[in-house]
């Protein structure tokens, strides 16, 4: 049996201060909303017992799917690096961005690349599908079990928090799925944002859903099933 564990928005606190110069784009609103109330919710003292917990139970693999910070600060990319080596090495822990992980354009060196041993494929996963030039989507083995990890995150105008996933990333998909698949793994698709239509607003919704749906409609048929042994993909995205 191979255990999965997933955690997502884990929006790291306490953020750090924000200069001024900092805010003058969409963070303003973030920096609000943050101090009029997620400050309340997204607590360190809960994402430190949820950590505590998770390694005491020692899963295979732990897959962190988005929103790892809140406003995109650049010492926030450098907080949030610091706890996913509390959590474990980047060959125990995968990780996607969210739509705050690209809450504004930030050149890869102030951002994400400091997450790139968690973001990038496996010597087997690599050896049944070449990454990209992009980065997305690519593939972690675990044995009978293939990870395919897709970026949905996007800069989006104030107010909105829609993801895409674009046409070429959607291929690469189908190509990847239909390899693994091919090997007879069962296949964990991740992504942030919900990827099926229907299930979000278009301000937070995946804006190529029903795209992404035909892909994993055309790879399984019919549902997935956890843990069957079967090669048909599931998804693994925010709750």
């Amino acid at each position: 049996m191979f255990t999965l564990a997933h955690l997502s928005d884990i929006h790291l606190s306490p953020m750090p201060h924000a200069k001024r110069r900092h805010l003058l784009s969409k963070r303003i609103l973030g920096y609000v909303n943050w101090h009029r109330g997620r400050k309340l919710v997204h607590r360190r003292e809960f994402l430190d017992a949820l950590t505590r917990d998770i390694l005491e139970r020692k899963p295979d693999h732990v897959a962190v799917t988005g929103d790892l910070v809140n406003l995109g600060l650049p010492e926030e990319f450098l907080r949030a690096a610091d706890w996913l080596h509390h959590l474990g090495k980047p060959d125990h822990v995968t990780v996607i961005p969210g739509n705050h992980d690209a809450y504004v354009r930030l050149h890869p060196d102030k951002s994400t690349r400091h997450w790139h041993p968690y973001m990038q494929a496996n010597e087997a996963g690599a050896a049944l599908f070449a990454t990209p030039e992009t980065g997305f989507p690519f593939v972690r083995r675990f044995g009978d079990v293939g990870i395919v990890a897709l970026s949905s995150a996007i800069p989006t105008m104030p107010f909105v928090a829609a993801g895409k996933l674009g046409k070429p990333q959607l291929a690469y998909l189908a190509s990847a799925l239909d390899r693994l698949g091919r090997e007879g793994l069962f296949r964990v698709v991740l992504i942030h944002h919900p990827p099926l239509p229907g299930q979000s607003g278009w301000q937070r919704g995946l804006r190529d859903a029903k795209k992404l749906r035909d892909v994993l409609k055309e790879q399984a048929p019919s549902s997935c099933s956890m843990g069957t042994g079967t090669s048909k993909p599931c998804m693994s995205s925010k709750p």
